[in-house]
């Protein structure tokens, strides 16, 4: 004897085997939602029960299936998969219309502006839907030309509608790159266009770092002052005494907007001594120095305002100068060697002493030269007298 149960689920079975046999992918089919999840709905077909994925709902963007369907909707569905084996059926509702990826890039030309509709926040940007299931990203480094780590809260609300531009497309792998910092002034381009190499420059110091300090500029755009470019002199010592949010004025350098890097100098607001002075006094030239201090190793002498030169114990020593130096005590050495990199002056007693015994020795040979040719024109000149002479009492 069977129980109607038993008979119920026969029958059941069967109606669905039924049915699983007329079911084949790429099949439109009528079912109502039985059940939400937050990956998906499940739908009756009529005995059987298809998913209906999140992603598969809708060609625009859903965070949860209640958004687009509740439970007890009829709608209509695609069989986009079928596994007959574990009696699987993968349903969709969006590929029942035309896919608004395709052609997107004829729609939507680069550099040209569109209005979107803010549909998600992140960290990392912002999402926009510029057509129905079309979402481009706002990365956080297209929000605003100066402040690069921005939130997009700060600046967008969800559902706000916003105009973008279109900055790449890849329709193969459906994204695309919006911008909203490119519908305002590019401060970098107004900078270099307004100032070029040489101009001067005002502002208050943003940041000091190990490499040198960011000032900023008109448009709350940074310039760098390379630590090179801070003091002819000591670097680190002129680095030392700027001042976060002290006013500064600098030399502009070079510009380069496209890459948003603008290189300023401190320096360079006054002439550099050192090169001015070995420009006139090259390696070899006889000047006189200051003696300004005194160790085991060197004797240090300042040239001119600003530029100082060594002279090494050995070198004095070596030297025929039988006195001992004093500071402020001032005497005649030679350039022996020029630093531009190090920005030095390598200085020699000895070097000078030879130099003069060279010079003494070509003044001594071209005397003998002249004794030796006024000798050999005197004879020549008796001769030439005698001879006359001669002449004269024949």
């Amino acid at each position: 004897v069977l129980s109607r149960k038993a008979v119920l689920e026969e029958v059941n079975s069967e109606e669905r085997e039924k049915l699983l046999s007329g079911i084949a992918e790429g099949q439109k089919l009528k079912g109502t939602v039985k059940n939400l999840t937050d990956y998906g709905a499940f739908v009756d077909l009529g005995g059987v029960d298809g998913l209906l994925h999140i992603t598969d709902i809708s060609w625009s963007r859903v965070n949860h299936p209640s958004e687009a369907i509740s439970v007890g909707d009829l709608i209509d569905v695609l069989v986009i998969k079928f596994d007959e084996q574990e009696q699987r059926v993968s349903l969709g509702m969006k590929q029942l219309s035309d896919d608004p990826w395709i052609g997107i890039e004829n729609k939507f030309p680069i550099n040209t502006s569109v209005m979107g509709k803010v549909t998600n926040l992140m960290d990392y940007g912002f999402f926009a839907e510029i057509e129905d299931g079309v979402e481009g990203l706002v990365h956080v480094s297209e929000i605003d030309w100066t402040n690069k780590n921005i939130h997009p809260s700060k600046v967008v609300q969800l559902e706000e509608s916003v105009e973008v531009m279109i900055l790449e497309i890849d329709e193969e792998k459906r994204r695309i790159s919006l911008g909203l910092k490119q519908l305002k002034e590019n401060p970098w381009q107004v900078f270099e266009h307004k100032y070029n190499e040489g101009d001067k420059v005002k502002g208050l110091i943003k940041s000091k770092t190990d490499f040198g300090i960011f000032i900023e500029l008109e448009g709350k755009i940074d310039g760098l002052v390379h630590l090179s470019d801070i003091s002819w002199d000591d670097d680190e010592e002129s680095h030392r005494a700027l001042n976060t949010n002290e006013e500064i004025e600098a030399v502009v350098l070079s510009i380069d907007a496209d890459r948003e890097r603008i290189s300023l100098g401190i320096k360079q607001l006054q002439g550099d001594s050192f090169n001015d002075y070995i420009g006139e006094n090259k390696k070899g030239s006889r000047v006189i120095g200051k003696v300004i201090e005194i160790n085991e190793e060197r004797i240090l002498l300042n040239l001119a305002e600003g530029v100082n030169g060594t002279l090494s114990q050995k070198d004095f020593q070596n030297s025929n100068i039988e006195h001992s130096l004093e500071v402020d005590m001032e005497i005649e050495i030679l350039i022996a060697n020029i630093s531009k990199e190090k920005r030095e002056l390598t200085l020699s007693i000895r070097a000078l002493e030879k130099q003069d015994e060279r010079n003494a020795l070509k003044e001594n040979v071209q005397k003998n030269k002249e004794i030796e040719e006024a000798s050999k024109s005197n004879i020549g000149d008796m001769i030439k007298s005698e001879l006359q002479e001669k002449e004269n009492e024949e």
